[in-house]
């Protein structure tokens, strides 16, 4: 009996063996054939891994571009179970570079990955991203960081998701702190040419400040638009409020690629894909 069952264990695990081959070098080939067919995507290499219950796919040193806008990074990583073809996890670089022209975004992040659900259409259904830290440096060298920034995407329509973001602390290296931050809304699909802020929570030395307004992206991609920020009634700052936020309510403007308080200058965007 004994000698039995360890010819079916034998048997078993060589058919799941050859199933999980014959399912990565599909796999491997099919991403082949997409960066072939994809004049905006590249990448050096591939290689696959992962058995025997995954299919983790690795690009290496991946570059992304759309208009004048690029991404690159060492790797970026695919993984899935090798039985389930509807659930993506991507697992990004921890440094990253977005350029524009000669203008170049540096990203640092640490634990970035993206949960990727498939729709029934080949846009992805819901999408939902985290970090245990993001910092990004800016032409010029100002740098935004972020404390666990999570955010979600569900598609409502073909033309447009629910979308929420959220963080811990944000600083920069000019002195700006924010205890947390809360956007959520809707974004036009695919391109996001518009995103409608219409839920948004800021958090700045125990004052909570409404955040509500509405971007566009231009011709050029770069975000334009006004972002009011209403403190509560009853707001008592523990400790004077930044001088940007102390006369409200206040206007946030996004134009030319940079976000601004009043005359202060907060951060250079990159622009939209």
């Amino acid at each position: 009996m004994l000698r039995v069952l360890t010819l079916i264990v034998l048997a078993l695990g060589a058919l799941w063996s050859g199933y999980w081959w014959q399912q990565s070098a599909r796999i491997e080939a099919d991403t082949q054939a997409w960066l072939d067919a994809t004049p905006w995507a590249s990448a050096r290499g591939i290689e696959v891994q992962g058995f025997p219950n995954r299919v983790d796919v690795t690009l290496l040193d991946p570059e992304l571009s759309s208009g004048g806008l690029r991404w690159s990074g060492a790797l970026l990583q695919i993984l899935q179970l090798v039985y389930s073809k509807d659930h993506l996890i991507l697992a990004l670089p921890p440094e990253q570079e977005i350029a524009a022209g000669s203008e170049i975004w540096r990203v640092a992040t640490d634990a970035m990955r993206a949960s990727v659900v498939r729709g029934e259409t080949p846009a992805p259904g819901r999408v939902v991203a985290e970090a245990a830290r993001v910092e990004m440096t800016a032409p010029g060298g100002t740098t935004l960081r972020l404390s666990e920034p999570r955010a979600a995407l569900t598609p409502v329509t073909p033309q447009a998701a629910d979308f929420a973001v959220a963080t811990g602390p944000v600083t920069t290296e000019e002195g700006l702190r924010l205890d947390a931050l809360r956007l959520a809304g809707r974004v036009q699909l695919p391109t996001a040419d518009w995103i409608e802020i219409s839920d948004g929570t800021l958090l700045v030395d125990g004052v909570s400040f409404t955040i509500t307004g509405r971007l566009e992206a231009g011709s050029d991609r770069q975000l334009r638009g006004r972002l009011t920020l209403d403190p509560a009634p009853d707001a008592d700052p523990v400790a004077p409020l930044p001088e940007p936020l102390r006369d409200a309510p206040v206007t946030l403007t996004i134009a030319d690629g940079v976000a601004r308080i009043g005359a202060t200058d907060l951060l250079r965007l990159p622009p939209l894909p």
